[in-house]
C-alpha cells in the first residue's frame, strides 16, 4: 500500500502522541491546521453550492440567490457530499505539511481495526437510542418531552427511501471527516512539541467548539456549546483510552444517522422541528456519557491495544 496511505510507526507511543511520526517541527504543523482550516471550509461551500444548484435545478429549490433546496434528501446530500470532500482535504494537508500518512491519524496499529469497529457500531446504535429513550423519560418529568417517542419513523416511507439509502451509504466516508480533523489531525498537534495530553484536549475542543459555532450560524447558544463541549470531550476521551478513532467514527456516524432519518421523517410528516431543553436535552448528554463508558470498559476487557506496538 502506498506509503501516504499507511506507514510504520514507532513502537510505544499513545495515540496523542503519533503525530510525532511527522518529521517536521511544530510551526509546520501549525501551519497545516490553518491551511487545512482555510481549505476545508472553502471546498465544503464549493461542494455545498454545487450541489444545491443541482438540486435547484433538479426541480427541488427556488431560483433566488440563496438557491433554497425544497427537498430534504437533497438538502442531506448537500451536508453528505462536502463532508467526503472534507476528508479529502484532511488526507491531503496530512501527507502535504506533515509528511506522514493517513494510517497515524487512525489508530495506534496504523490501520482499521474492523472487529473493534463492529463492536463500536453496535454499541453507538445502542447508546444513541439508549439516549433518545432517557431523554423522552425525563423530559416527561419536566414537560420537555412534547412528542410521542420516534414519531418521526411514522414519516419514513419505504416507496420513497432510494435517495435515503444512498445517504446512508454514504455516511461513513461523510462523517469521518469530524473524527480524522478533530480528534486526529488537531488533538495530535500538539504532540510534536509535548508529551502532555492536555494540550491537545484542550485544543480539539476549542476547534470543535468554533467549527460548530460556524455551522450553526447565528442559531449557537449556551445549550449548543455545552452540547459541543461534550461531543468533544467525549471523542476526546475515546481515541486517547481505546487507541484510535472507530469508537469515535461510530458514534458519528451513527449520531448523524438518526438525525438525518429524523430529519426526512419531520419532513414527510410535514411537521417542524421543535428545539430540545430542559431535561429532554440532558438525556442527550448522558447518552454520550454512558458510550464512552462502556466502549472504555469493553476496550479494556477485549485488551484493545492502546500504544503502538
Amino acid at each position: 500500500m502506498a506509503a501516504w496511505v499507511r506507514g510504520p510507526i514507532p513502537p510505544g507511543l499513545r495515540f496523542h502522541l503519533l503525530g510525532r511520526t511527522s518529521p517536521h517541527r511544530l510551526p509546520r504543523v501549525v501551519a497545516s491546521l490553518v491551511v487545512g482550516a482555510v481549505l476545508v471550509a472553502a471546498v465544503a461551500g464549493i461542494v455545498r453550492m454545487l450541489v444545491r444548484a443541482v438540486a435547484v435545478s433538479a426541480g427541488f429549490g427556488e431560483e433566488d440567490p440563496s438557491r433554497k433546496v425544497s427537498d430534504g434528501q437533497w438538502d442531506l446530500l448537500g451536508s453528505v457530499f462536502p463532508n467526503i470532500a472534507v476528508l479529502g482535504c484532511v488526507w491531503a494537508v496530512l501527507v502535504v505539511f506533515q509528511s506522514r500518512p493517513l494510517s497515524t491519524l487512525t489508530s495506534v496499529e496504523g490501520t482499521i481495526r474492523h472487529r473493534w469497529l463492529g463492536w463500536c457500531a453496535c454499541m453507538a446504535a445502542a447508546a444513541v437510542f439508549a439516549g433518545d429513550m432517557l431523554s423522552f423519560l425525563l423530559g416527561q418529568l419536566d414537560g420537555s418531552t412534547q412528542r410521542p417517542f420516534y414519531y418521526w419513523a411514522e414519516g419514513l416511507s419505504t416507496t420513497t427511501m432510494y435517495p435515503t439509502l444512498i445517504i446512508i451509504v454514504l455516511t461513513v466516508p461523510a462523517m469521518a471527516w469530524w473524527p480524522y480533523m478533530m480528534w486526529g489531525l488537531v488533538l495530535q498537534a500538539p504532540g510534536v512539541r509535548t508529551g502532555s495530553l492536555w494540550p491537545g484536549v484542550a485544543l480539539a475542543t476549542a476547534v470543535s467548539v468554533i467549527a460548530d459555532g460556524a455551522l450553526a450560524g447565528g442559531q449557537y447558544g449556551p445549550r449548543d456549546l455545552l452540547t459541543s463541549v461534550v461531543f468533544a470531550l467525549t471523542g476526546c476521551a475515546l481515541v486517547v483510552f481505546t487507541g484510535g478513532l472507530e469508537a469515535g467514527l461510530a458514534l458519528s456516524v451513527m449520531l448523524f444517522l438518526k438525525n438525518a432519518l429524523k430529519i426526512l421523517g419531520i419532513e414527510q410528516l410535514q411537521v417542524q422541528l421543535l428545539p430540545a431543553g430542559g431535561l429532554y436535552a440532558f438525556g442527550q448528554y448522558a447518552g454520550l456519557v454512558l458510550y464512552a463508558i462502556a466502549a472504555i470498559a469493553l476496550a479494556r476487557i477485549l485488551r484493545i491495544r492502546t500504544v503502538s506496538p
